[in-house]
């Protein structure tokens, strides 16, 4: 690269030499000229060819640091956002929301009799099944209404900022709607003849006094009632109740 610029600034010095010899009364060398061009020309190639591999390995490394970004916080199976995502982007959440007292809910989900799937159609089918629940947790989610992550094996979490109970619970109903649509047969469920969910859920205004822990721990304590009662189905809980 430094020959280049030098090269190049011997051309350019020696075609502005050549111009005052011309100014001088000296005949104009048109070979010289032609010469001078041709090598020039050459040099601005060799400047353009440099400047996109330049170009094109700094987007290689802006490609490498977005997917290793990636990988920090996405689940590697499902593409959701993974737990350690969670517990970073619900405390920010809080801690946002609560600058101007505003409400939000949270969501435990559990595949029903995820291990008799599992026993039942193998792993691989068991993968397959999280990934397309996971794909129907983000696609009832409108941008900007929140996120979903794996909270671990067969449990998911969908955040909703800025809702309230009933807004939650219009989230929740769509979700064991769609997800009992996708029609997965599971022939060892006692709820269904087809993979469904159960879903547990809190809401509240985020006032700074709550870690994101009190708010997963309570949706959790919901998602157990859900099970407990039937499964395939949703239950809320405020957060107050806790204190009780």
């Amino acid at each position: 690269m430094e020959d280049l610029f030098k090269r190049e600034q011997q051309v350019y010095t020696e075609a502005l030499a050549h111009m005052q010899e011309t100014e001088n009364g000296i005949p104009c060398d048109a070979e010289k000229f032609k010469r001078l061009a041709r090598e020039y020309g050459q040099l601005l190639k060799q400047f353009r060819k440099i400047t996109k591999i330049s170009d094109k390995s700094a987007r290689k490394l802006i490609l490498h640091e977005i997917q290793l970004r990636s990988q920090t916080v996405r689940d590697a199976l499902t593409g959701l956002y993974n737990r350690r995502f969670l517990d970073d982007g619900l405390d920010a959440c809080l801690k946002e929301l609560s600058e101007t007292k505003e409400m939000i809910s949270v969501l435990m989900i559990d595949v029903d009799h995820f291990k008799g799937y599992n026993d039942a159609y193998g792993h691989g089918n068991g993968d397959e099944c999280l990934k397309s629940i996971a794909d129907v947790l983000e696609g009832s989610l409108r941008t900007g209404d929140g996120f979903a992550a794996r909270y671990g094996g067969e449990e998911f979490t969908v955040v909703l900022p800025r809702t309230n109970q009933s807004g939650a619970q219009i989230v929740a109903n769509r979700l064991l709607e769609r997800v009992q649509k996708l029609a997965i047969s599971h022939g060892k469920s006692s709820v269904a003849d087809v993979v469904t969910i159960s879903i547990g859920f809190t809401s509240g205004v985020a006032d700074g006094k709550r870690s994101a822990a009190e708010y997963t721990r309570r949706a959790d304590e919901a998602l157990y009632l859900s099970k407990r009662n039937g499964r395939n189905r949703c239950t809320y809980l405020t957060l107050e109740e806790e204190e009780k």
